[in-house]
C-alpha cells in the first residue's frame, strides 16, 4: 500500500465521521439507547474501502499458464519460513522449478528438465521437507532425541 493510498483511506474515514448517518428509523422518530449516546459511530471497512485490496503480483518470471503450473508448499506453521515450489515452462518447452522460502524471497531456479522430471523434483523436495519437518517436530516434543546419536 503506497503512502497516497494510506492518505486516501484516512481522508475517507475523516469524511465518513463528519457526515451524520440518517437511517429510516431515525426519520420515523425512533432511536435506540445506543444511538442517543454521544459516542462516535464507526463504519464497516467495506464502506471505507470501496474496492477490495489487491494482492501483490507475483514476479513475472513465475507467471505460468494454469495448465502447465504445478505448485506445492512445504510444511510448517509460519508462512515466512515455508517452502514453495513452482514449475515454469519456457518458450522452448523446457521446465524450470522455482524454489522459494517465504513470500518475498528470490527463487532458486533448477532446470531445464522435462515436465515429468520437474514434477518429480517438486514432489521429492516437498517429501524431504515434510520428513525433516516431522523429524524436527518430533525432536522438539521429546520423541526421538537419542535417535540422531545412534544413526
Amino acid at each position: 500500500m503506497s503512502a497516497s493510498d494510506q492518505t486516501d483511506v484516512l481522508e475517507a474515514v475523516a469524511t465518513l465521521s463528519d457526515k451524520p448517518e440518517i437511517s429510516d428509523e431515525r426519520d420515523a422518530g425512533y432511536a435506540s439507547e445506543s444511538e442517543t449516546t454521544d459516542q462516535p459511530e464507526f463504519s464497516a471497512v467495506e464502506e471505507i474501502l470501496p474496492t477490495s485490496p489487491v494482492a501483490p503480483e507475483a514476479s513475472s518470471s513465475v507467471d505460468v499458464p494454469q495448465d502447465d503450473a504445478y505448485t506445492k508448499f512445504g510444511p510448517g506453521p509460519l508462512t515466512a519460513v515455508r517452502f514453495k515450489w513452482t514449475t515454469r515452462r519456457d518458450d522452448n518447452g523446457d521446465y524450470f522449478v522455482h524454489e522459494t522460502i517465504g513470500e518475498s524471497s528470490y527463487p532458486l531456479v533448477s532446470g531445464p528438465m522435462t515436465k515429468e522430471a520437474a514434477i518429480e523434483f517438486v514432489d521429492d523436495r516437498e517429501r524431504e521437507a515434510r520428513r525433516r519437518f516431522e523429524e524436527l517436530r518430533s525432536e522438539m516434543a521429546g520423541g526421538e532425541i537419542g535417535r540422531r546419536a545412534d544413526e
